[in-house]
């Protein structure tokens, strides 16, 4: 139950920092313009995949019942 949002949102937000440090660096380092990687909402990003998968689900038990019901 926690491993979803640890994964999903959580991880994200303490690695990213670093992955866009280093990757500033490298371009840099390479001798290109330097380029800063926007900040990321993981936490929204979360919440939207959560939801899609709700949608998702929803839709799916749905269309279970509908054909169900047409065999019935």
């Amino acid at each position: 139950q926690e491993l979803g949002p640890m994964l999903g949102s959580y991880c994200p937000n303490v690695l990213f920092p670093y992955a866009r440090e280093a990757i500033s660096d490298l371009v840099t380092k390479g001798g290109f313009p330097q380029l800063l990687l926007a900040p990321v909402n993981f936490d929204a990003i979360y919440m939207d995949h959560v939801k899609k998968q709700q949608a998702q689900g929803e839709a799916e038990a749905q269309g279970e019942q509908a054909e169900q019901a047409k065999v019935h």
